[in-house]
């Protein structure tokens, strides 16, 4: 995927499957890598997201985001519906 993050040229791509996610990002014109893994698949693309963009304003100079307002209830709105299927998945023992 190819897009322009604060005027910034971004080529990303990532992938993975349950149990790992990665990420790679290149600012070609500012000569920049960000790699990002996670062990977290449920949650883990926005955690992937919040760490790469955070590096880049940091490096760039950029403007600064509050990546954890943005995605703090994404992931929490994640792990509640997770936690509701395995718990339809899973019964508790005696139920």
């Amino acid at each position: 995927m190819r897009y322009s993050y604060q005027s910034h040229d971004l080529v990303e791509h990532g992938g993975g499957t349950l149990g790992f996610i990665t990420q790679i990002a290149r600012f070609p014109t500012d000569n920049l890598g960000i790699i990002t893994l996670s062990n977290e698949y449920t949650s883990g693309g926005p955690i992937t997201e919040a760490v790469k963009f955070r590096i880049a304003d940091e490096i760039l100079g950029l403007k600064e985001t509050d990546w954890n307002d943005r995605w703090v209830p994404i992931v929490a709105q994640t792990l509640h519906v997770q936690y509701l299927i395995d718990s339809c998945r899973y019964p508790k023992l005696g139920s």
